[in-house]
């Protein structure tokens, strides 16, 4: 059999989101309820910084320009996944 295509894990990870509705609700409120606009996001981004470790990132970085990154890493360490997105509103 050959190797799941993108397609198909994309389709489990959305499956698997419908049954967390309600955490996604409430985390996505914990973090819009924190201020965070242009060029002053630092307490939203240590909130981030902090859910990200809640939730089992074992690596969280603040670069000198205050974006937050998480490292998660998988099976396999030559695919690679990024998720950007800004903080401010």
């Amino acid at each position: 059999m050959g190797e799941a295509r993108p397609k198909d894990w994309i389709s489990e990870g959305l499956k698997e989101l419908d049954g967390c509705q309600e955490e996604l609700v409430d985390l996505i409120t914990r973090v819009v309820e924190v201020p965070a606009p242009s060029n002053d996001e630092a307490d939203r981004g240590r909130l981030i910084a902090s859910i990200m470790r809640e939730y089992g990132f074992p690596e969280v970085q603040t670069d000198a320009a205050g974006n937050v990154l998480g490292f998660f890493p998988g099976e396999d360490a030559s695919k690679v996944i990024v998720s950007m997105a800004h903080m401010d509103t």
